[in-house]
């Protein structure tokens, strides 16, 4: 739903010239505009503004984001925007009819039906005025690239939180993970950001199965809008039929299955347990039976049911904190699951049904590999799978039957949920690699990555023999929150700097009166300040590609430091807060992240790919020479404010303490925690974690880890338990935690979980 770059989706369509909004049809190459018989023509930059809002159909742009479009390089008036979306008010509104809705503190969006035309009859009258020698859809002149609609009524609902309080990662490199027992997959969506993909072509692919742009024969509705929540939808094969997850209990947070036939008006349970949580479906090839995931806090079964009597029975053991990603082997006689084996990364094996034992899977890896998320292509004779822990994934192939492995992407990001398409070979996934969550298409005969578009989309499973495709859709996954510590009462939780899009990553200022964090508010991810005491929110960086994340304050509150994700790898970035310009450190390493000030401002601690693992450094400020400070592996790096101390996270996701001074390094033995990663900071009084409470209720599920500075390896930290009203339990996302006095923290929650089941017709 959100393309910055005008050009994005020209590989996958041609040109869209045609649209009819409402009465009025409009030439986007011409910017002729045809209403009740009258021929009128928009002036250059309103027909821009246009194109801008059709490529974010249905979806709120921000002024900021118009301007930057539009008027970029330029120094516009302030009314620019606002005298041009009156023009197309004007220009385009019938009688009592609105084309555009003004949402006070957000921006613009359509609210009109958008229909995309043929150019052969479509505005005879227009086209009289054409040459008879242009082509009939110029891509060189129509370069708009819209996406298909979202029905602005059907937002969704809740997305299933387990209340299972989490258990320590059996497995260090969890890119299965999520938190606490199994789900936050779609809020998480932009936790986890990488470089940028490939350019788009500028010409459609030869023999593309699928147009999913523009003006398409699609039909794009939710099949799963309940008040509950539903997530992680399995289609068919047939296409004719959808299994999802939905909240059975809202205050217990525990899932069932449902299934629904579509066109029918309402679903029925699949399965369900009072005390379970059951996620993960996939359809048998035969398209009856569905295999599934069932947990609690204790225990964890890989289930088969049938879908039309309901009989169940058990084929295999899972792990009660991870998400399972299955697929059938194409004779339906086996799954494909990741697991690990002797202490080494978890690798693709297979599950044979009859016997219930793992068959070994040769095919290229390290001991380092992480390797999840297997997919068979429909042809049986290729196998796509995810390589790395998020949010350092990327896809690869090999054969059916192993062998070689090919590197088909170089995201390094969170890549969640993806499905082969009927043709066996382009694949369909959700990634937020380019500044927020949606699908993307990839061709794996050449490795070409082009945006399909569906802002906050993922988990999308694709009918083989139909033309269909499901995805799940969250629009607002995680705000900023401060939490006032009570020491004698319920602890307060205030949202701060609200809006309807997602925000996350809050850093206070050294002076303690702003707020540095990432929001997509304005269409992509982009690092805001925002002043405590008043609420504005400012917009500091305007990026046009990659991915902005992971925002942090030099100690004398002058600059802001904080990743930007390229195609090729991820580089560290300062931005003056006074000019507002930024600049690139230079430093000799591989996709920097996560980068940290010393208290005195001289240095700079961040962590690095190396090799197939990720250590930390640390390098001068003005860059140049960089020393790894880590052993076998190092991320997060954060230094103590004496300077003699680093505290960084190993594979295990293990708090790990670093001597400067003697470059001693001590497993403190101590889990952080996946969930946990971004969830930590460092501060003269120690070492503090936010994670879930392992003896906590509903409304006390969270509380804050405390290690001395020089804590002893093993030792106990003191937990202080986040008590919430218990009829308004938060579930915090982890995104980010900054701590602005011993009785307040910053940190993101769900303040709003709504996720729809969307259904895609007519590939």
């Amino acid at each position: 739903m959100t393309y910055d770059d005008p050009t994005a989706v020209q590989g996958l369509r041609p040109a869209a010239r045609y649209v009819q909004l409402g009465a009025a049809k409009v030439d986007l190459a011409t910017h002729e505009v045809r209403l009740d018989g009258d021929l009128t023509r928009l002036t250059p930059k309103s027909a821009e503004v246009l194109k801008v809002l059709l490529r974010h159909e249905g979806e709120p742009v921000a002024r900021e984001l118009l301007i930057d479009q539009v008027w970029r390089d330029q120094c516009p008036s302030d009314d620019v925007v606002t005298k041009a979306i009156g023009e197309l008010r004007r220009t385009l509104a019938g009688a009592d009819e609105q084309i555009i809705e003004t949402i006070p503190r957000v921006g613009y969006r359509l609210v009109t039906v958008v229909q995309w035309l043929d150019s052969d009859g479509a505005l005879p009258q227009i086209e009289q005025q054409v040459p008879e020698s242009a082509p009939s859809e110029p891509a060189e002149t129509a370069d708009v690239s819209p996406t298909f609609s979202q029905p602005e009524a059907e937002n969704g609902s809740a997305e299933p939180i387990a209340s299972s309080r989490s258990r320590s990662s059996r497995w260090p490199w969890v890119a299965l993970a999520l938190v606490p027992i199994l789900l936050v997959i779609a809020a998480l969506g932009w936790r986890q950001q990488p470089s940028s993909p490939p350019a788009a072509r500028t010409a459609p692919a030869d023999g593309l199965p699928i147009l999913l742009a523009g003006r398409l024969n699609v039909a794009l509705k939710p099949i799963a809008a309940e008040s509950g929540a539903e997530s992680m939808p399995a289609i068919s094969p047939d296409g004719r039929i959808v299994v999802y997850s939905q909240w059975a209990d809202v205050r217990t947070g525990y899932t069932r299955l449902m299934i629904r036939t579509i066109g029918a008006e309402s679903a029925r349970p699949l399965t369900g347990v009072e005390d379970r949580a059951e996620i993960s479906p996939v359809w048998a090839p035969d398209g009856r039976s569905v295999v599934f995931q069932s947990a609690d806090d204790d225990s964890c079964r890989l289930m088969m049911v049938d879908s039309v009597s309901g009989d169940q029975r058990q084929v295999g053991e899972c792990y009660p904190s991870f998400v399972d990603w299955i697929d059938f082997t194409p004779d339906g006689r086996g799954l494909l699951l990741s697991r690990a084996v002797d202490d080494v990364a978890p690798q693709l094996r297979v599950l044979d049904l009859q016997s219930g034992r793992y068959k070994s899977f040769e095919y290229e890896r390290s001991e380092w590999d992480n390797d999840v998320q297997g997919i068979y292509s429909p042809d049986g004779s290729s196998l796509a799978f995810r390589r790395g822990a998020s949010p350092y994934s990327d896809i690869y192939l090999t054969a059916a039957d192993g062998g070689v492995v090919r590197r088909l992407t170089t995201l390094r990001t969170t890549i969640r949920g993806m499905d082969w398409l009927p043709d066996s070979r382009h694949i369909v996934f959700s990634s937020d690699h380019n500044g927020s969550l949606s699908l993307w298409l990839l061709d794996t005969s050449n490795g070409d990555v082009q945006p399909v578009g569906a802002y906050g989309a993922s988990i999308p499973s694709v009918a083989q023999s139909g033309d269909s495709l499901v995805f799940q859709q969250q629009l607002q996954p995680y705000n900023l929150i401060r939490v006032e510590l009570n020491e004698e009462g319920v602890d307060q939780v205030v949202p701060v700097f609200q809006s309807s899009r997602a925000d996350g990553y809050p850093v206070i200022s050294p002076d303690q009166k702003s707020l540095a964090f990432v929001s997509n508010r304005g269409g992509r991810n982009e690092i805001m300040l925002g002043d405590i005491a008043s609420g504005s929110v400012t917009r500091l960086t305007r990026t046009h590609s990659g991915e902005v994340s992971d925002p942090q304050w030099a100690p004398d509150g002058q600059s802001v430091l904080f990743t930007h994700r390229r195609e090729g790898g991820a580089v560290l970035v300062e931005l003056d807060l006074a000019t507002r310009r930024m600049s690139d450190i230079d430093l000799p390493v591989v996709d920097a992240r996560h980068g940290r000030f010393s208290a005195d401002g001289q240095w700079i601690f961040f962590d690095a790919e190396v090799g197939p693992t990720r250590q930390a450094f640390r390098a001068p400020r003005d860059g140049g020479g960089a020393e790894q400070i880590s052993e076998l592996s190092g991320f997060h790096p954060q230094p103590d404010p004496s300077g003699r101390f680093v505290y960084f996270l190993n594979h295990y996701y293990r708090l790990m303490r670093v001597d400067l001074q003697q470059g001693v390094i001590v497993d403190l033995d101590s889990a952080i925690g996946y969930g946990n990663r971004d969830a930590w900071v460092v501060r003269a009084d120690g070492v503090h974690a936010l994670k879930r409470n392992p003896n906590g209720s509903r409304e006390s599920s969270w509380a804050i880890f405390h290690w001395p500075l020089q804590a002893e390896p093993g030792s106990a930290p003191l937990i202080r338990t986040i008590n919430t009203e218990v009829d308004a339990p938060v579930e915090l996302a982890q995104l980010g935690f900054s701590i602005e006095s011993g009785q307040a923290f910053y940190t993101s929650a769900q303040l709003n979980g709504d996720i729809d089941v969307m259904l895609l017709e007519g590939l």
